[in-house]
């Protein structure tokens, strides 16, 4: 199975990506109207069957599940929603731990949480129990 796991935000999108165990982060793209566009080719050209969504409380929660019916509706990639709470967070603690300068840190902050988030999606369904 390939998956695309996607770290919402009003401003960027987060991608990571994994066809296994393991999951990477895979890019940063705008928020906007073409964003549909890009992602719905990407998921068809690249193979994906699922795509995981991290999904939080509030207003992000709402506008995250519109985000990822739409996308459901533009590919025949099944969606799932997955719990993000403090990816971004733990992202950013990574980062630091890893020595990247904060200008790389805020480019990378959403791929980071979404690799986290789908390496935490694969763990619970069974990948890998590190």
């Amino acid at each position: 199975m390939k998956y695309l796991a996607i770290d919402y935000g009003r401003k960027h999108v987060g991608l990571a990506r994994s066809e296994g165990e393991i999951a990477a982060p895979a890019g940063t793209m705008d928020n906007n109207e073409k964003i549909w566009e890009k992602l719905a080719a990407k998921i068809i050209e690249e193979g994906v069957t699922t795509v995981v969504i991290g999904i939080s409380e509030g207003q992000a929660k709402a506008e995250a599940a519109a985000f990822g019916g739409r996308l459901s509706n533009l590919t025949k990639a099944q969606v799932v929603y997955y719990d993000e709470t403090l990816s971004s967070q733990t992202a950013k603690k990574k980062m630091i731990e890893a020595g990247k300068p904060r200008h790389r840190r805020q480019k990378e902050d959403h791929c980071v949480a979404a690799a986290l988030i789908l390496q935490n999606y694969l763990n619970e369904k069974g990948g890998s129990h590190d």
